[in-house]
């Protein structure tokens, strides 16, 4: 992940913390940006992650309740419904990338101050 140098930012680590899972959180400002990268053929259970994912944004949404999350990256075999379900976040690619397929996923949470429907 990249955050150009003129904007304030700081890694913004899970309590929960698990090398296991890569995905990094970066605070930007007032936001929570997050890169995710779920292997085809990952040596965990795939649920795992969805706890672990679950339990991070919900931390985040704890300590800081008027953040706009981003979440992106390659999810690989889990649906976009499962985080939707898991998380709350929502996709906002809604036509393919790649051919017939939607590579690289890209969810937003919902503060209250804007519309969610996309």
């Amino acid at each position: 992940m990249y955050v150009k140098s003129f904007e304030q930012s700081e890694i913004w680590t899970f309590s929960g913390d698990d090398p296991t899972y890569e995905l990094m959180w970066v605070r930007v400002r007032d936001n929570v940006v997050g890169a995710l990268y779920h292997p085809p053929k990952p040596s965990y259970d795939t649920s795992k992650l969805l706890d672990y994912l679950e339990a991070s944004v919900h931390e985040i949404t704890q300590q800081l309740p008027s953040a706009f999350i981003i979440l992106a990256g390659d999810f690989n075999q889990i649906t976009d419904s499962a985080v939707l379900e898991r998380t709350g976040l929502i996709q906002i690619v809604q036509q393919p990338t790649r051919g017939a397929s939607t590579l690289d996923r890209f969810f937003v949470s919902c503060p209250t101050a804007y519309s969610c429907s996309l």
